[in-house]
C-alpha cells in the first residue's frame, strides 16, 4: 500500500526585494507603453486589452472608486500630507490614453465636448502659479 501524501504546504510569501519591486513596475510601465502603441495603431485586440483591463486597470480602478467615493473612511479622512500614498496607484505613471478616459467614464468624471473644462484647467493653473508652484515640481517618493 501507498503512504497518504503528504499535506500540501502552504507557501510562505517573501517579502519581495526592491529590485523585484523594481521590476514589477517597469513591467506595468511597458505593458502601458505597448498597450497605448497598440490602441493608437488600431492594433489592441481584445485578448490584450482583457489581460491589461485585469492586471493593470481593474486594480487602479478599485482604488480610485474608493478615493472618489464620498462614503468610504479614504474619501472622507485626506491624508495629512498633500500627496495620496497607495501602492496600486503609485506605480502607475498612467493607464495610457485609452484607458485613461475609459476609466473617467466609469467614474462618472468625463465631460465629452465639455466647454468649461479648459477653462477650469486654466484656472486651476493660476491658483497653482499664484502659490509659487512650478510645473517643474514633482513629490519625491
Amino acid at each position: 500500500e501507498k503512504a497518504p501524501p503528504a499535506p500540501a504546504r502552504r507557501k510562505e510569501h517573501k517579502p519581495r526585494s526592491a529590485r523585484a519591486d523594481r521590476e514589477a513596475t517597469n513591467d506595468v510601465v511597458f505593458g502601458v507603453v505597448a498597450v497605448e502603441l497598440l490602441f493608437n495603431h488600431d492594433r489592441l485586440d481584445e485578448e490584450v486589452a482583457r489581460a491589461f483591463r485585469e492586471s493593470v486597470y481593474n486594480p487602479v480602478l478599485q482604488r480610485l472608486r474608493m478615493y472618489t467615493d464620498p462614503t468610504t473612511h479614504e474619501a472622507r479622512n485626506p491624508a495629512k500630507s498633500w500627496r495620496l500614498q497607495d501602492r496600486v496607484l503609485e506605480k502607475q505613471f498612467s493607464l495610457s490614453n485609452h484607458f485613461s478616459r475609459t476609466a473617467a467614464a466609469d467614474l462618472h468624471m468625463d465631460h465629452p465636448g465639455e466647454p468649461a473644462l479648459p477653462a477650469a484647467r486654466l484656472s486651476g493653473r493660476r491658483v497653482l502659479a499664484q502659490h509659487d508652484v512650478e510645473a517643474s515640481d514633482d513629490p519625491v517618493s
